[in-house]
C-alpha cells in the first residue's frame, strides 16, 4: 500500500516567519529570477488557477496566449480572474517548476518581498 498526498504546500517565508498560502489575492505582484541573476521588476498578479493535483499556477501580464494555460490544457479545480475576464494574453508561473528563491512573492499589504517555497509530503510505502 502506498499512501501519496500529491498536493504541494505553498510556503511565504515573511519578516514574520513562514505563511502559508492558499491562493493569491488583488494587489499580490510576483518577481522571477532571470538568467541573468537579476530578478525581473514585480508585477501585479491578474488571476490564478489551481490545478486538480492542487498545483497552484499565477497569471500576470505577458505575451503568451491564454489559450496554452493550466485551466484549459490540464483541467482545473478553480480559476478566477481579479478583474472578471481572461485577457487575450498572459504568463503563467506554475509554482511548482521554480525552485526556492527563484520566485518573489509581494503580498499585499506587505512592504517587503517574501520568499515562496514549494515542498512536497512524503509518499508513504507500506
Amino acid at each position: 500500500m502506498k499512501v501519496v498526498t500529491s498536493e504541494p504546500l505553498y510556503t511565504l517565508r515573511t519578516p514574520e516567519g513562514p505563511r502559508s498560502i492558499s491562493q493569491p489575492v488583488a494587489g499580490d505582484s510576483l518577481a522571477v529570477l532571470e538568467a541573468t541573476g537579476l530578478y525581473t521588476l514585480p508585477q501585479p498578479i491578474l488571476g490564478w488557477a489551481r490545478g486538480l493535483d492542487g498545483e497552484l499556477s499565477v497569471y500576470t501580464a505577458g505575451p503568451d496566449s491564454s489559450l496554452f494555460r493550466l485551466a484549459l490544457e490540464d483541467g482545473c479545480d478553480q480559476e478566477q480572474f481579479f478583474d472578471g475576464r481572461v485577457p487575450d494574453t498572459l504568463r503563467e508561473y506554475r509554482l511548482d517548476e521554480y525552485a526556492a528563491g527563484a520566485l518573489l512573492y509581494f503580498p499585499v499589504p506587505m512592504a517587503q518581498p517574501a520568499l515562496m517555497s514549494v515542498s512536497y509530503p512524503m509518499a508513504i510505502a507500506a
